[in-house]
């Protein structure tokens, strides 16, 4: 096992989360609403990438993924950090502990997570907490890291299972919805 966890922290955001929140901006000033609540309304309705929620959190395969087997999660009460309680953090922690269960089950041992925040203390109508989480390649003899051609300069990833199927694969897991409301 070689686990890491890191925090990051700056008044100046990375440029991946400047690029979301410069979008979530434009989003709400273009169109009036929350991305990030309509993308938890248009999943919820859809079903195909559903997975549920673990109150006050929703998760669902993500429709476009920038990884393998990418999962995410909204908090649509919560546009920053500072808003969150310890309810939030165990959603937070049994989700991604449900999803390694099926990660586990596909012979995946490796994964990446980001969580993303609005700026803290300043209340952000256009944004909400988000998670995404991705496989990574598994380790083996000779490893190499996966960044790898596909990845830096054509700016793509391997697709390995459809976000659909993804869905149906960890809902199959648990013979239903694998995170069921908690009321």
């Amino acid at each position: 096992m070689h686990p890491h966890f890191q925090i990051m922290g700056s008044p100046f955001p990375m440029t991946h989360h400047r690029l979301l929140l410069e979008r979530s901006l434009a989003y709400h000033r273009d169109i009036g609403s929350c991305y990030w609540l309509d993308r938890v309304v248009t999943e919820r309705e859809s079903g195909q990438r559903w997975l549920g929620e673990i109150a006050p959190s929703q998760w669902f395969t993500a429709f476009s993924p920038i990884g393998a087997n990418e999962v995410n999660a909204v908090w649509p009460h919560t546009s920053h950090f500072l808003e969150w309680g310890d309810e939030d953090i165990q959603a937070m922690a049994e989700g991604v502990r449900r999803v390694f269960l099926t990660y586990h089950d596909l012979m995946f041992s490796t994964f990446n997570f980001s969580c993303f925040s609005g700026p803290l203390g300043k209340a952000a109508p256009e944004f909400r907490c988000f998670l995404r989480l991705i496989n990574r390649q598994n380790m083996h003899l000779h490893y190499r890291t996966d960044d790898f051609y596909l990845q830096k300069l054509l700016k793509n990833e391997i697709i390995v299972y459809p976000p659909e199927e993804l869905a149906s694969l960890i809902k199959d897991r648990t013979a239903g919805p694998l995170l069921a409301t908690r009321r």
